[in-house]
């Protein structure tokens, strides 16, 4: 009786957490939306969306997707659907009450189809690589999506000429910032403002995957915490590495070689090619390169310790290359690990059957 007693008290704690981190992640998707009209009616300075999209994103996100994990793993599936339905249709009256765009209420609603994804990838026990790869690509095409919707709701198309007004607006908003700063006396020209804008806008794919990555990242790591405090699929959570194959390590460095050595104007297209594809790989191996890196700090030997030193003293000038050091060591271990392995296991092997 005492045991069925706090069985039935376990399940109602478990229903009770569910329940609050649904009412959170749905709080969290209507603040943006509030906070704009609040800012609007106090006639205050404005505040910056883009930071708590963000936080609202993940955090929302890590709730909702925790939720729905506990639900599937205990087979509650019409408790899931409505779990997911919820924050949809709340987040959508309120943002249609207070007069939001299309674009606002998508970008509101991304959490939803992220927090779906991860919860079904972590409840199959998917490797890790998998569950953010699934949740980078909804992202991107719900922040693709919105921005659409955006460029639709103000020109009334989607053609090259409306596209072609975007540019011109970017690149006389970008003047007016630099003309703030004084860019004239800086030596900077008008041709080279041009050719930096061009740079960015070829270089605009690589950074968007780089961020998508970044906060799937951050987002199924937090949701894997809160998922194993609730006691949920510790057998395929417990050790979950990232991995990378041994392909994306050759596609990586070989983009790398590109990017630092062939910089002409003659090879364009490869040159931005290679840094497209190495700033997209760039997060994932380097935290490939800091796993990797105690183990490289061990035994370094003589060679290995003047390396270091040298490396430390070109970092305190340009503390931006340790991204790339990283990288590149992650890159080379993660290319040379399964050889590494497979190496010393049959040694191993051949010793334990000696």
């Amino acid at each position: 009786m005492n045991a069925y007693i706090n069985e039935t008290g376990t399940v109602r704690k478990k229903k009770d957490r569910v329940f609050i981190m649904t009412v959170v992640s749905c709080a969290l998707s209507v603040l943006g939306v509030l906070m704009k009209s609040f800012y609007a009616d106090a006639e205050i300075l404005p505040y910056d969306p883009s930071m708590l999209f963000i936080l609202s994103l993940i955090t929302g996100s890590m709730l909702l997707s925790c939720a729905l994990t506990v639900l599937l793993s205990k087979g509650r599936y019409v408790l899931y659907l409505i779990t997911l339905a919820l924050p949809l249709v709340f987040s959508c009256s309120v943002h249609v009450l207070l007069g939001a765009s299309a674009a606002e209420t998508l970008l509101a609603l991304a959490f939803v189809p992220s927090a779906a994804v991860v919860s079904l990838c972590m409840s199959s026990s998917c490797e890790k690589t998998h569950t953010l790869s699934a949740n980078a690509v909804v992202l991107m095409l719900t922040l693709l999506s919105a921005l659409a919707l955006s460029h639709y709701e103000s020109f009334g198309e989607i053609s090259a000429a409306s596209l072609g007004a975007v540019k011109s607006s970017l690149i006389s908003s970008f003047e007016e910032v630099l003309e703030t700063y004084s860019y004239a006396g800086l030596g900077i020209t008008q041709a080279q403002l041009h050719e930096v804008f061009e740079l960015s806008v070829l270089l605009t794919p690589a950074f968007a995957i780089a961020l998508v990555s970044i906060l799937s990242y951050i987002e199924i790591t937090l949701t894997r915490i809160l998922v194993l405090d609730r006691d949920v699929c510790k057998e395929g959570l417990t050790h979950w590495p990232l991995k990378l194959s041994r392909l994306a390590s050759v596609i990586f460095l070989v983009s790398f070689l590109i990017f630092v050595f062939a910089v002409s104007d003659e090879k364009k297209i490869l040159v931005m090619t290679g840094a497209n594809l190495f700033i997209a790989l760039l997060p994932g191996f380097f935290l490939l390169g800091l796993r990797a890196a105690p183990s490289h700090f061990k035994r370094p030997g003589l060679f290995g310790i003047l390396f270091w030193i040298l490396i430390i003293m070109y970092c305190i000038r340009n503390p931006a290359i340790l991204l790339m050091i990283f990288a590149v060591m992650g890159a080379f271990d993660n290319l040379f690990k399964a050889f590494r392995e497979r190496f010393y296991g049959e040694k191993t092997d051949k010793k334990d059957k000696k």
